[in-house]
């Protein structure tokens, strides 16, 4: 539940500006995930609310099936346009909660 209730759409209205004001995430990060459990070709990842996809490209090098939950259709579009190179990455347009997957299919949410 958004902290503001009604503004979960606001960031999908301007998901360009969004995508390029938003900071990545250091390597640390990424270490600390992949030192945490082995994430490779044989992956499946679900990134929950991928929005510009600051977190995606990383977690997509690894070789994994990756696939974005994002409630705004701007941003899933965006990304699907950003990551188009990677054909095991995938969107999904929905909010999380109603999202239905095999919670046993996921190495990593």
């Amino acid at each position: 539940m958004p902290i503001i209730k009604g503004l979960e759409w606001t960031f999908n209205t301007e998901a360009e500006k969004y995508e390029k004001m938003r900071p990545e995430y250091v390597p640390e990060l990424y270490e600390d995930i992949f030192n945490f459990i082995t994430i490779d070709k044989t992956s499946n990842v679900v990134e929950v609310g991928i929005g510009g996809g600051q977190a995606t490209l990383p977690i997509l090098k690894t070789g994994c099936k990756l696939t974005a939950v994002e409630y705004g259709e701007n941003l899933a579009r965006l990304c699907r346009q950003k990551f188009k190179e990677f054909s095991s990455f995938s969107t999904v347009t929905a909010k999380f909660e109603d999202f239905e997957y095999d919670k046993n299919a996921c190495d990593l949410i």
